[in-house]
């Protein structure tokens, strides 16, 4: 029984390996999908602010014929109206792209405490790994020595002049 005991205890430990090892490969891959999914997303923003200033720079092109128009039929306040227009455009541009800047600088620094928060994870999935298998080796062993405690106590009352001892007879 004890033997039946003891493989049932190994198959018990292999099976948890067996799934710590499963669990940190579903891991892996949840990661390679969170990486994949992350740049889909920063293409499709690259993309969305490509067309975005592409559209900026053509609304400035077209106020920019508009003004020369304006100056050639000698509207000069539609000329001044088209310059204004420029300059507000030109100024919200300058604002996109400063906006933009932030956002990247603090992606940036949230990608960074991002890694450190991973690591300090790891170490924290690590330590609690290695208290998984201690506790689980101690468990086997006072499983153990449960089992071999019948064992001792009969091989030292098989000499007589030690049982008293045992049992607290003198």
């Amino acid at each position: 029984q004890n033997v039946g005991s003891a493989n049932a205890d190994v198959i018990i430990q292999n099976a948890q390996l067996s799934a710590d090892a499963l669990k940190k490969q579903i891991s892996l891959h949840e990661k390679a999908i969170d990486k994949i999914k992350k740049e889909a997303d920063e293409r499709k923003k690259a993309l969305d602010e490509r067309i975005s200033d592409e559209d900026i720079l053509t609304q400035i092109q077209k106020k920019q014929i508009e003004y020369q128009d304006a100056l050639a039929s000698g509207d000069m306040s539609g000329a001044a109206q088209a310059q204004l227009d420029i300059q507000q455009l030109v100024r919200g541009q300058q604002v996109t792209l400063a906006k933009r800047a932030i956002d990247q600088k603090a992606e940036s620094d949230i990608a960074k405490e991002q890694s450190k928060i991973d690591a300090l994870n790891a170490k924290i999935d690590s330590l609690q790994n290695t208290i998984d298998k201690s506790t689980a080796a101690a468990e086997a062993n006072s499983k153990k020595s449960q089992n071999l405690r019948p064992l001792h106590l009969s091989i030292l009352c098989s000499r007589v002049d030690c049982c008293p001892l045992l049992f607290g007879r003198f």
